[in-house]
């Protein structure tokens, strides 16, 4: 390493700050103190492929400047570092959720804080809560995924987000310099049943639309959205007036109402175009919630969790009680009636916002579609 890029700490510990490397997987390299070694040891951090250029340039600068700070302040490594400068388990994972919960949105923070809650009854009543952090390997990763399985009679599904909440809480922590490697990060999933995406028949979508149009009209708009564009229910909560554009006939999802924080466009069909227009959103300020407070356009946001509740209510009166079926059948039951109207794969895949074609082909596969011709025409 060149002497020039060589720092000091507070402490007059010397290390190398953060420097960004492109290659197949970008990365930030430093340089930091092993007293173990009584040398400096070289520290890489990924940057995530998925993300926007921008997305990504900001990712940049904020670990940087996180890290150069934590490097600066005295951070080090090795056993002799000063005990009492250990988080214990508890504070560590607390501290780690805090951190997610100003990233995440609002439906992901309440599973997260369920989550949290669930380890948080592991490790006291095992007593480990009070242990350095560092002692949370992934020996005790699994003992944590079986006490789920014995204790909680958790399925494969639910372990597995639990075990992939873990891991973001450690790369959280490995970010900012509190621990060096991931318990969690090479722990397999469990095999779960596939068949999750439950459309409604051609007579329960019939009798939902008709009970809707008469007991619970903005609902029965709510789920247009859901049917023609595709939207999930979060981004038509958050969706304002000024993100329909009818004269483009696109509804904008900007990246602060998205799931994947990405802002990309939702084609108006004919049906809701229709629809659109007969709600005279004209009238409102471009800034109102379409769905705000009591289902009208309003300054005042309504919860995802509202509309849920109204649809279920919705279902029970209708005697609809098919296991599976929820406000996301919506969307399966539309992606299933366009496709079988014509409408070609990239078409879905764009209207979905999908990252890929693949991933489109597994979703529709996954609702019955896509079924090769020649086997229902062949006979052998």
């Amino acid at each position: 390493m060149r002497k020039k890029n060589l720092q000091y700490n507070v402490d007059g510990i010397p290390y190398v700050p953060v420097k960004f490397v492109e290659g197949v997987r970008d990365y930030l390299e430093y340089w930091v103190y092993n007293y173990d070694s009584g040398k400096l040891e070289r520290q890489r951090r990924y940057i995530s492929k998925k993300l926007s250029k921008r997305d990504r340039e900001q990712q940049v600068r904020e670990m940087s400047r996180e890290i150069n700070g934590l490097l600066h302040q005295g951070f080090t490594m090795g056993l002799k570092q000063e005990q009492d400068k250990i988080l214990k388990t508890l504070e560590a994972f607390q501290k780690a959720n805090k951190i997610k919960d100003g990233e995440n949105g609002e439906r992901a923070n309440a599973n997260y804080r369920s989550y949290l809650n669930i380890l948080t009854l592991y490790l006291k009543e095992k007593k480990k809560d009070v242990l350095p952090i560092t002692q949370f390997d992934r020996e005790e990763m699994f003992l944590f995924l079986d006490w789920l399985n014995e204790e909680r009679n958790v399925g494969p599904r639910t372990r597995n987000n639990y075990k992939d909440y873990v891991r973001t809480l450690f790369n959280t922590l490995m970010d900012r310099g509190v621990v060096q490697d991931n318990p969690a990060s090479k722990i397999k999933d469990l095999a779960t049943r596939s068949g999750r995406y439950i459309i409604f028949t051609a007579s329960q979508k019939v009798q939902l639309e008709a009970y809707m149009k008469k007991h619970n009209y903005r609902l029965y708009l709510y789920t247009r959205f859901i049917y023609y564009a595709f939207m999930r229910p979060i981004e038509i909560c958050r969706m304002r007036v000024r993100n329909i554009d009818l004269d483009k006939g696109i509804i904008l999802v900007r990246n602060n109402q998205s799931k994947n924080k990405k802002q990309k466009p939702c084609v108006i069909n004919p049906q809701l175009m229709e629809i659109i227009q007969k709600m005279d959103l004209d009238q409102y300020p471009e800034h109102y919630y379409i769905f705000g407070k009591d289902r009208m356009p309003s300054p005042t946001f309504r919860h995802r969790n509202r509309y849920s509740e109204d649809h279920r209510r919705i279902l029970d009166a209708c005697e609809i009680q098919d296991e599976g079926l929820d406000m996301y059948s919506w969307k399966h039951t539309g992606n299933c009636n366009a496709y079988l109207a014509g409408v070609d794969i990239y078409s879905l895949k764009i209207q979905n916002r999908h990252s890929s074609l693949r991933q489109t082909e597994i979703y529709l596969s996954t609702l019955g579609l896509r079924i090769p011709v020649e086997l229902k025409t062949k006979k052998w």
